[in-house]
């Protein structure tokens, strides 16, 4: 990303983890070194333990500026109502919730998650969407409509990402069920953080 002139979305870690507890605090301050670098690109760091995510920001917080984060979005995913209950404090209480964008994944949604912890708990985003693959499991549209309706009611941005695999076999189409345009209209959503 050094070398990039144009402002790009980085996805960090797409089949990885950078918080999980194998990976060296020095690599991960390495990998902060880098995005703290570019504010010009929006960087995405989604993980699976917030809780490390959560103190390693605030640990190495204390000497920087108070805008240092504003360009690194930080989410953990929540697949199922256990998950949002154990993760998402830790989520709606660091750095990402007060000086930047705190976002959910939520996927695979694996069963409906009930109510989620949007306002005033600091999440700016949410994304959304069913599993994919051979083994995938179901995810019922309308897990998918409620968590739209909570979003809206929240007036927070909601990003449905896909529908599925075994959605998509259903309707007689091939991949994840990610082409919003065979979805029903309602499910259509594709909103981003300002």
């Amino acid at each position: 990303p050094l070398r990039w002139r144009k402002p790009r979305m980085v996805f960090v870690n797409s089949m990885s983890d950078l918080f999980h507890e194998d990976v060296p605090s020095r690599f991960i301050e390495k990998v902060f070194d880098v995005m703290e670098e570019l504010p010009q690109h929006i960087f995405q760091v989604l993980t699976k333990r917030p809780e490390r995510m959560y103190q390693w920001t605030w640990d190495n917080a204390s000497n920087k500026d108070d805008d240092w984060f504003g360009h690194i979005w930080m989410g953990t995913t929540v697949e199922s109502e256990e998950a949002c209950k154990e993760r998402y404090w830790w989520l709606q209480n660091s750095i990402a919730a007060t000086q930047s964008i705190a976002f959910l994944s939520i996927e695979p949604l694996l069963a409906p998650l009930g109510p989620l912890p949007l306002v005033p708990a600091g999440i700016n985003w949410v994304i959304c969407g069913g599993e994919s693959g051979p083994g995938a499991r179901p995810c019922d549209p309308e897990w998918i409509r409620d968590i739209v309706r909570q979003c809206r009611e929240a007036e927070v941005p909601v990003f449905v990402k896909q529908l599925g695999s075994m959605w998509a076999r259903e309707h007689g189409e091939r991949g994840k069920g990610n082409d919003p345009n065979i979805w029903p209209e309602d499910l259509r959503v594709r909103e981003w953080p300002r």
